[in-house]
C-alpha cells in the first residue's frame, strides 16, 4: 500500500472522510474530517519566509494533484504553492500577482497557475528537490481573459474563463526553461460567468461551475451537458464523491463569497466549521492515468502513473 492510499486509509474512520478545505479566516489549507470538523493536517504558509506569507492570504484553491503526491494551493495574495501532502510542508511556492484562482501540475515540473484579475495563465517549471522558493525561476504569463480554472488532463490544459475553455497543448521546454502551453482550441460555454472546473472520476469529464449554472464538459468531444440537484447557481466549489459512495459538495456564499459549511446538491450539510470562511472544499482523493507525452525533442514518452 503507498503511502498516499495508507494515509486515507488510517483516517477514514468512525463514517467520517477527509476533505480539502480553504479556511479565510485564518489563511490556511487544511484536511479535515467529514462530518465531525476534525483537522487532520494544516498548511498556513508558516514554513515559508515571513515577508512572502502575504502572498497566501485568502486562499483560494486547493486540490489533490493527480499524481497523488501534493495538495495544489494558490491565494487571492498572489501565491500558489505545492505541499506534500503526507506532511504539509511547502515544497514549491511563487508569488504569480494578479489574483490566482486555480493551479495544477503536469509532467516535465510544470506548473500552470490561472489569475482572474491579471487575465493569464502563468506556466512555471517548479523543483521540489531545491529550495521551495528561488528568485528569478522562469516563467510565461499568457492572456486569458477572466482565467479562473485550469486542470491537466491527457496531455492538455483545460484553461476556464469567463464564458470560453482554452485547450492547450503541452510539450517539454528546453531545459531549465518552461514548457509550452499554448492553446490550440477554444469552446464556448453555454453559461454566463466560469468559476471552477475540476476533473471528476470518469475520464475526460469535468464539472465547470458558473454564475448561473452546473455543468459537466466532456473532452471526448467537447460538449457539455446539464447536472442535476437543488443547488445549481453561485457555486464556488465542486467534488465529486470518490467512488461515487459520498454526496457530491457544493460551497455557496452565505456572505460575499465564503460560507462556513460544505453542503450536497441538495443542500444538507456535510461539514460546517463555525467561524470559518470557507471559499473552496473538495473530498480528498487521487487518480492514477496512463498517458503519452511529446518531449521537446518530438519524441513521445509514456507516463504510467500521473
Amino acid at each position: 500500500m503507498n503511502a498516499i492510499l495508507l494515509f486515507l486509509a488510517l483516517h477514514f474512520q468512525h463514517a467520517d472522510y477527509p476533505m480539502l478545505v480553504t479556511d479565510q479566516a485564518r489563511h490556511r489549507v487544511l484536511i479535515v474530517n467529514a462530518p465531525s470538523g476534525q483537522v487532520i493536517r494544516e498548511w498556513n504558509a508558516a514554513d515559508i519566509r515571513e515577508a512572502h506569507r502575504k502572498w497566501f492570504r485568502n486562499p483560494s484553491e486547493v486540490k489533490f494533484s493527480r499524481d497523488g503526491r501534493y495538495i495544489l494551493t494558490c491565494a487571492s495574495g498572489g501565491g500558489a504553492a505545492i505541499i506534500r501532502c503526507i506532511d504539509a510542508k511547502s515544497v514549491w511556492y511563487d508569488s504569480v500577482g494578479g489574483n490566482p484562482h486555480s493551479i495544477d501540475i503536469a509532467p516535465y515540473n510544470t506548473a500552470v497557475v490561472a489569475s482572474s484579475t491579471g487575465n493569464t495563465y502563468t506556466v512555471f517549471r517548479y523543483d521540489t528537490t531545491s529550495a521551495p522558493y528561488q528568485q528569478g525561476r522562469p516563467r510565461k504569463a499568457v492572456f486569458a481573459p477572466d482565467a479562473h480554472a485550469v486542470n491537466f488532463y491527457n496531455g492538455n490544459f483545460y484553461i476556464a474563463g469567463s464564458n470560453h475553455i482554452w485547450i492547450c497543448g503541452f510539450r517539454e521546454g528546453n531545459p531549465g526553461g518552461v514548457a509550452e502551453v499554448a492553446a490550440y482550441k477554444t469552446v464556448k460555454i453555454p453559461g454566463r460567468g466560469a468559476h471552477d472546473m475540476i476533473y471528476g472520476s470518469r475520464d475526460g469529464v469535468f464539472y465547470l461551475t458558473m454564475v448561473d449554472t452546473l455543468l459537466e464538459f466532456h473532452t471526448k468531444d467537447n460538449s457539455f451537458h446539464a447536472v442535476a440537484g437543488k443547488i445549481q447557481r453561485n457555486i464556488k466549489s465542486f467534488s465529486e464523491s470518490p467512488d461515487n459512495i459520498l454526496p457530491n459538495t457544493v460551497t455557496v456564499p452565505q456572505e460575499q463569497w465564503w460560507t462556513d459549511e460544505v453542503q450536497d446538491q441538495q443542500g444538507n450539510v456535510l461539514l460546517k466549521l463555525p467561524g470559518a470562511k470557507i471559499y473552496k472544499a473538495r473530498w480528498l482523493r487521487g487518480f492514477v492515468n496512463m498517458e503519452t507525452r511529446i518531449n521537446a525533442k518530438g519524441d513521445t514518452v509514456m507516463f504510467k502513473k500521473w
